[in-house]
């Protein structure tokens, strides 16, 4: 008996990208040759339907780098250098919820100088403690509490450390 048809479900976040935690992954599974592509689940051609936006505020989200989901929290967590932030998403309740600012931002690669040797932020983490690590431009590496009970929740990084000393 063929099975159900099931759409893949997606939700474009940030004006374009795909926000992969929402992502059903069965579908991109490769189709074995059992049930000859009839199981939309295992099937790569299943259609694919959008679930909703999440507006995030600021300039265009044209650079962006590796993210993080706590699954205690259900939050996103996502490296945003367009906006010089960490961009922090519920994952819930698919609402932007706030961002750390005080990031690297876009800038150039090369040079050796404390301007010119990489962007960020480059990659995100957040401890079982809620706070996050983020890899930022110039070999550095930032801490913010992430904590929403904290009076210095999404306060710009609490501390700057360079990546060589950790």
């Amino acid at each position: 008996m063929k099975s159900k048809s099931k759409n893949l479900k997606w939700t474009i976040c940030l004006g374009g990208l795909v926000a992969p935690w929402l992502l059903a992954t069965s579908a991109s599974l490769p189709a074995s040759a059992d049930n000859q592509n009839n199981n939309d689940n295992n099937n790569r051609n299943a259609p694919v339907s959008l679930l909703t936006v999440i507006p995030v505020p600021g300039n265009p989200i044209t650079s962006a780098d590796i993210s993080w989901t706590d699954p205690v929290t259900e939050r996103y967590y996502f490296a945003d250098r367009s906006n010089f932030a960490v961009e922090v998403i519920d994952a819930e309740k698919d609402v932007w919820v706030g961002r750390v600012k005080g990031m690297a931002g876009p800038l150039p690669s090369g040079g050796g100088t404390s301007t010119t040797n990489g962007p960020g932020p480059n990659g995100v983490v957040v401890t079982p403690q809620k706070q996050l690590w983020a890899g930022d431009g110039n070999s550095t590496v930032q801490l913010a509490d992430v904590d929403p009970d904290s009076k210095t929740y999404l306060d710009p990084p609490l501390g700057q450390h360079g990546s060589s000393g950790l």
